[in-house]
């Protein structure tokens, strides 16, 4: 305002990079009061670089004890990270892009790659023109585009009908063609398994506070009724008739996606058996002018072009699969079709979702920028992971929160509820690419908070924020990504920044120094009660830090980013890969920027970028996520990982090409050409259809 105070109605106005630190501290200060830990989120990204995401996720994990960072990602590719969880038991692709020039089949399923990842598309071109007569394209959406201009078969379906189209190839495998079945392979590395049907929709429910207080209209209302319980339609009926379920019968949520267990390969043939041609083809037809005997024609043909015996078939899927009611369900029956027929984690073959782009597998999965993960698919419920973490991160034990539920959803509606009091926007656009956003951006405007948005541009979260931090663009800095063929690549910075922006990883360490021990690591409240019925809460670990050395006045700048450790990372501007380009992190710039502190910014003094990445590439070496050392990625164009002995991993789980896989077969003896050693969900019930049975008890599945 006109006093120079910070006012919520206010215009904006310029000011200083310490005014900015100052009313954030304050803010964050007031959040934490009020609400401890939860108060505070993050609003992240899978645009961010690893050393942004990753000192970012150091800060609020590891001081401000928050799991309330989630990123953008989670919109466009968290079912496919289920997908993966529940089939390999460990995140990302088992192919890679080089699969494009060898195979003989390009499955597009709700992928408009042509417009939305045209270098890839210009290599998938090239190979059809390679051998028009042999290398076929299907592709299958829900209406046509530039992608469907060179296929063989291009299948419009009505939406959320793909499930229907996996399960009648599946269909035509397991009834018609059973010959066209690997036993050996399935018998070696594949189980059966089936999980709850109606699993809700992630909505909010029953009972919430802004339910109650009546801040939904009646069409929203209309919408969230269904996340609870659901009608069985006459369309859907048959495909439940195995499951003992019919027209008109209501079906309860009963959450948990990962919670499935095995069946039997009778049970998983059972129910494939109503998707037949006729049924598929009834409900799953997009185009109204499209005969309906051509169409079964299509179907026909898609399901010949991945039973033909030494056909080499990749199926890619981007939003269509990923953004989906039923996005979890349909990433992992791509893998059942592949699976049955042993063309997946090969050379030429393979299911994969083409997420990632820039960075939101390099950042947002592998660095762990979630609400519930760590680094290297660790997850900050596991007691283990989390002693893992606080020892690498020089931490207290217990310091860490185990519980991490505050998604990015969760945070917009922890802002409506009056929880969250400090978001911060990092490298993404919320309150423009979120559902129903203009829901939330009444909520941000309304409540007593403040959003704080670190942008290049000025766009709809900035307008809706209290304070936009002017942040510097991908080549304005040094940085790394990580894209969906699980490539690294890292980069210098090449010019300086406009006017006074600096990156976020400078923005996340300078508000690092504002807040210390004592600030941080007493006990904080936390929602909800622990199993005796008491308040939940984390332990007060100030003591502790003082045995480790620190002071209650020590700050997490000294023990996250500035420690003994990050100093040894020297700069050496007269040698590789730092000579002849700029470092206005470490090393300050000819700008003269003004830093936290009211003083012109210096730098550093020591490899910053370097530092943040070995620490985070530590956390994967040794399990099957291993990175190259940070100079290595400065001489090559990125490396596939697991990266062993300085040689990338093209195609995971196979054991001629993952050093991993070879380990698992060699250990076990069972001769396979496959090990599918992730570690996650190993150990499961047994079951039926009907659910699982405790009477038979677990049964594990190591390497499969």
């Amino acid at each position: 305002n006109d006093k120079g105070e910070f006012d919520k109605h206010g215009k904006f106005k310029p000011v200083t990079w310490q005014r900015a630190f100052d009313e954030m501290e304050k803010h964050a200060r007031k959040a934490l009061k009020a609400s401890g830990p939860e108060g505070v989120a993050v609003f992240a990204s899978g645009q961010y670089t690893v050393m942004e995401g990753y000192a970012a996720q150091k800060m609020m994990k590891g001081g401000f004890r928050s799991n309330a960072i989630d990123p953008n990602a989670r919109h466009c590719m968290a079912s496919a990270v289920v997908g993966f969880y529940q089939t390999f038991g460990v995140d990302e692709p088992s192919g890679c892009y080089d699969d494009i020039e060898i195979t003989d089949t390009i499955v597009t399923w709700g992928s408009n790659m042509a417009e939305m990842h045209p270098i890839l598309w210009s290599r998938v071109s090239d190979r059809k023109l390679s051998n028009p007569d042999k290398v076929k394209i299907v592709n299958i959406q829900t209406y046509t585009h530039r992608t469907c201009d060179i296929g063989d078969i291009n299948i419009i379906f009505s939406p959320n009908t793909d499930l229907a189209l996996w399960n009648y190839i599946a269909h035509e495998i397991v009834y018609n063609h059973p010959e066209a079945i690997d036993w050996d392979f399935v018998k070696k590395n594949i189980v059966f398994t089936a999980g709850p049907l109606n699993i809700g929709y992630g909505m909010r429910r029953a009972g919430e506070k802004s339910l109650k207080d009546g801040k939904y209209t009646a069409k929203e209302m209309e919408t969230i009724s269904k996340e609870m319980v659901t009608t069985i339609s006459a369309k859907e009926a048959p495909a439940l008739a195995p499951y003992g379920i019919k027209e008109g019968d209501k079906m309860k949520n009963t959450p948990g996606t990962l919670k499935h267990w095995h069946i039997s390969f009778e049970d998983y043939k059972k129910s494939l058996e109503p998707f037949t041609l006729d049924y598929v083809a009834k409900i799953a037809k997009g185009d109204p002018n499209e005969d309906i005997e051509e169409f079964k024609k299509k179907l026909q043909g898609l399901a010949d072009l991945y039973i033909e015996k030494g056909r080499k078939v990749v199926s890619f899927w981007t939003m269509g699969m990923n953004q989906h009611t039923r996005g979890t369900w349909v990433n992992t029956l791509s893998y059942n079709v592949h699976f049955l027929l042993n063309k997946q984690a090969l050379p030429g073959s393979g299911a994969f979702s083409l997420t990632g782009q820039p960075s939101a597998c390099g950042t947002a999965r592998e660095v762990g920028t979630f609400c519930h993960r760590l680094p290297a698919d660790m997850m900050v419920k596991n007691p283990k992971h989390r002693a893992h973490a606080e020892k690498t991160w020089g931490l207290p034990a217990g310091t860490l929160n185990p519980v991490g539920n505050q998604h990015i959803m969760k945070i917009h509606r922890d802002i409506e509820d009056g929880v969250v009091k400090f978001a911060w926007v990092n490298v993404c656009n919320a309150y423009q690419d979120s559902a129903s956003a203009s829901h939330w951006i009444k909520a941000a405007r309304e409540m007593d908070n403040f959003i704080v948005t670190s942008d290049g541009y000025p766009g709809i979260s900035a307008k809706v924020s209290d304070l936009v931090l002017p942040s510097a663009m991908i080549y304005e800095k040094w940085g790394a990504y990580g894209n969906a063929e699980r490539r690294t690549q890292h980069w210098r910075q090449q010019v300086l920044p406009v006017g006074e922006a600096m990156s976020d990883t400078w923005q996340w360490v300078e508000f690092s120094k504002r807040f210390t021990v004592k600030d941080l690591w007493g006990e904080q409240p936390l929602r909800g009660k622990d199993k005796k019925g008491n308040p939940k809460k984390l332990p007060n670990v100030i003591k502790d830090a003082l045995k480790m050395g620190y002071k209650e006045d020590t700050t997490m700048y000294e023990i996250l980013f500035a420690n003994k450790k990050a100093k040894s990372y020297k700069i050496d501007t007269n040698k590789f890969p730092q000579q002849g380009y700029d470092n206005s992190e470490c090393l300050g710039d000819s700008r003269n920027v003004k830093g936290s502190d009211g003083k012109v910014f210096k730098g550093y003094g020591f490899m910053i970028h370097e530092y943040l990445f070995e620490e985070y590439a530590s956390f994967g070496r040794g399990h099957g996520h291993d990175l190259a050392p940070f100079e290595v990625y400065h001489k090559v164009r990125g490396l596939k990982w697991p990266v062993v002995d300085g040689k990338e991993t093209q195609w995971r789980f196979n054991v001629k090409y993952d050093p991993y896989a070879a380990k698992a077969v060699k250990e076990s003896g069972n001769g396979s050409t496959h090990a599918f050693y992730g570690p996650l969900a190993k150990n499961l019930l047994q079951g039926s259809l009907k659910g699982p049975d405790k009477k038979l008890g677990k049964k594990a599945l190591k390497n499969k």
